[in-house]
């Protein structure tokens, strides 16, 4: 499993007062070989000997967990550690949305990479091993991907492949989108029901299983919550991609699915600069917020200053204080990714913040106030996930549960042809279906699949293939290689070899042999690359249609 997170920094845009000037440290992640990253932050002197630094983070919520429950990888120190959290309405708040609606994220032991990013280019990244990356209970699934979602009026009221449904907006031949509403929310239930009853009917086969019933999913629980205060008419984005994988000759036209909020907690952290104690008595500011969301933050210049937190504390040289200060939700990395292109008819992308809030603008130190002046401006951007960079991902079915489950990236080191690598996963007893999945904005070219089996007697042995990548009739033949672009799939099934059972099996190692090339890269590259996007854009779906037929006429 992944486990993915970001660091944001705001920085003041102009000067602060005299007591407070804006400046600048290099930083570099624990354990890394890069050089630092140069950050901005409020710079405090006062009296002989008393210096303090002031950071403006945004944390997202696998960080922000950890750092709530003491759990912090080592590379993260240089950023994070050596604090004092202070456990304020907010921190609370943060907890029990999680406790709530939150889901487990875990590295499992499979290890993790860190890269600390700013806008000016600069970046500096460290390798972690699984057991430096704490098990957290977090509210965003990993790797954010979009959450299918029933549109059964939708479906319904399509006439043609070429129909667009009625109430969404149009990018592409192959991207349309709308926002989620509250009737949405309110009738998740009986909108799976409707969606199931169409999908599974005559009218398509009786080839679909549509949507689990029961609970609704979490991320749909939290949102209802969230709807209690008045529910933004622009807060999610459902989107509806063509159904280019036809299954067995019949295509139900569009998929429909949503993008996560990315939920982050603010944080105010004070560090002692000095070659003494000091004691910091108060952050100063104004109080407020509610539970509802709100796209207005609070403005700490517009009202008196206050006390808006207890006494941090004594803290020693190199000690900090970190204290959360609002909660917030954005749109994701892959919602604007989806969007970049677009120039008209975009969704809106404005942040939403919920719970209590605190507006920092100044301090109190040894009895004496210092003031922060200026607005967030700059951002500092950090990840943790099992592997650097971007790749497919790899899931495999479930057959108790009937689902499919994320096993993480492969191939996340072979960025570039220049670069292909396999790479071999090993599962327990028998696995015979899987499916590689692009849901970044690149595209990966898969040119060799294959699964062994391990025996219970030691013996390895082939599995059968019955849908991998399309090949000649010949067995040695070469097979060619499939591309998959930004939200594509390919699916993989094997057969147990004549004369094994199941219950023979210890172990199944899928291997997969690959690379991928982000847009960006072929796009900036030779007309010969920029080309290669195009066509292989433009062939998916006859792709896709073989990969389907062999699923269906079998080996």
């Amino acid at each position: 499993m992944v486990l993915a997170a970001a660091l944001v920094l705001a920085v003041p845009a102009v000067q602060a007062a005299a007591d407070c000037l804006r400046d600048t440290r290099e930083v570099k992640l624990g354990g890394s070989n890069d050089p630092p990253v140069r950050l901005r932050q409020y710079l405090c002197e006062r009296d002989a000997g008393v210096r303090v630094s002031v950071q403006f983070l945004r944390l997202s919520d696998q960080v922000a967990a950890g750092l709530l429950a003491g759990r912090m990888p080592a590379a993260l120190h240089p950023v994070l550690g050596n604090a004092r959290v202070v456990r304020n309405p907010v921190a609370e708040e943060f907890l029990r949305l999680t406790q709530a609606h939150g889901i487990s994220l875990s590295a499992d032991g499979m290890g993790g990479y860190a890269s600390l990013s700013s806008t000016t280019q600069e970046i500096t990244s460290a390798q972690m091993a699984g057991a430096e990356i704490p098990t957290v209970t977090g509210l965003l699934a990993p790797e954010n991907p979009p959450v299918d979602f029933p549109d059964p009026q939708a479906l319904a009221g399509l006439t043609s492949p070429a129909a667009v449904p009625t109430g969404y907006r149009t990018i592409s031949e192959e991207f349309i989108w709308r926002y989620m509403t509250l009737d949405d929310l309110e009738r998740y239930a009986d909108k799976v029901a409707e969606y199931n009853k169409l999908i599974v009917g005559p009218r398509f086969g009786n080839q679909f299983t549509g949507f689990r019933t029961g609970t609704p999913p979490r991320e749909i629980r939290l949102y209802r919550e969230l709807a209690r205060g008045g529910w933004p008419s622009d807060f999610i984005v459902i989107k509806g991609r063509r159904d280019v994988a036809p299954s067995c000759g019949f295509t139900k036209w569009w998929d429909f699915s949503y993008w996560p909020r990315e939920p982050v907690m603010d944080v105010v952290v004070v560090e002692n600069r000095g070659q003494r104690p000091l004691a910091v008595d108060a952050l100063l500011g104004v109080m407020g917020g509610a539970q509802r969301l709100r796209p207005t933050p609070l403005d700490a210049a517009a009202t008196p200053q206050q006390a808006v937190t207890g006494a941090l504390g004594t803290l020693d040289p190199g000690r900090r204080a970190i204290v959360p200060v609002r909660l917030s939700w954005l749109v994701g990395d892959g919602q604007r990714e989806a969007f970049a292109d677009a120039k008209t008819g975009v969704p809106s992308t404005r942040a939403y913040h919920w719970g209590p809030e605190i507006a920092v603008a100044g301090l109190s130190i040894n009895g004496k106030p210092l003031t922060l002046e200026g607005s967030a401006a700059s951002f500092l951007s950090m990840t943790m996930s099992s592997g650097a960079g971007s790749c497919p991902v790899l899931e495999r079915w479930d057959t108790v549960a009937r689902r499919w489950i994320d096993t993480g990236k492969v191939i996340d080191k072979a960025n570039g042809a220049d670069r292909e690598a396999t790479e071999t996963r090993q599962f327990a007893g028998f696995v015979g279906r899987f499916r590689l999945i692009e849901h970044e904005a690149e595209i990966a070219t898969i040119r060799r699949v294959g699964l062994r089996l391990v025996l219970k007697d030691g013996t390895e042995i082939d599995a059968l293939t019955r849908v991998a990548l399309p090949a000649s009739a010949r067995q040695d033949a070469q097979p060619s290689p499939v591309r998959l672009a930004m939200g594509e799939s390919m699916e993989l099934r094997f057969d147990l070899p004549p004369g094994v059972a199941a219950r023979q099996v210890a172990a199944s190692r899928l291997s997969v042999t690959g690379h991928y090339d982000r847009y960006a890269d072929l796009l900036a590259g030779a007309q010969s690359q920029r080309s290669s996007v195009r066509l292989a854009l433009a062939s998916l779906r006859s792709r896709s249609d073989e990969a389907m037929a062999h699923a269906c006429l079998g080996p």
